[in-house]
């Protein structure tokens, strides 16, 4: 078989193809930090660098106001591709920690990716 010029582009372009597929399904759905088993390694007691080391810095922080007696206590979150984690501390360690998976489709998480 000739290797002719057309032959040589339509390699390219479908090598091409594939390499830009593989890198949107790892940027969108691989090499998150935010997962359940993350959160599982997580202890009550860890201090606020250890949970750093493995979720990395917080997405956001959500205050939950106490009844008249208890005071706010304050959450912190990690937003991912596959969920929510929150954590809480008192003063510096972990006392409290829960995961939320996220529920939307691959269509969906795509969409969200793209900013559609």
């Amino acid at each position: 078989m000739k290797l002719t010029r057309r032959h040589v582009w339509i390699t390219a372009t479908v090598f091409a193809f594939v390499a830009a597929l593989s890198l949107i399904i790892v940027l969108v759905f691989g090499g998150d930090r935010i997962t359940q088993a993350n959160v599982d390694r997580i202890q009550i007691g860890m201090t606020w660098e250890q949970v750093w080391a493995i979720l990395g810095p917080p997405t956001g922080t959500i205050t939950v106001s106490g009844s008249d007696t208890s005071a706010a206590v304050l959450w912190y979150s990690w937003q991912g591709n596959s969920g929510v984690a929150f954590i809480s501390f008192d003063r510096f360690t972990v006392t409290e920690k829960s995961y939320l998976p996220d529920q939307s489709t691959w269509w969906s998480r795509l969409k969200r990716f793209f900013g559609l």
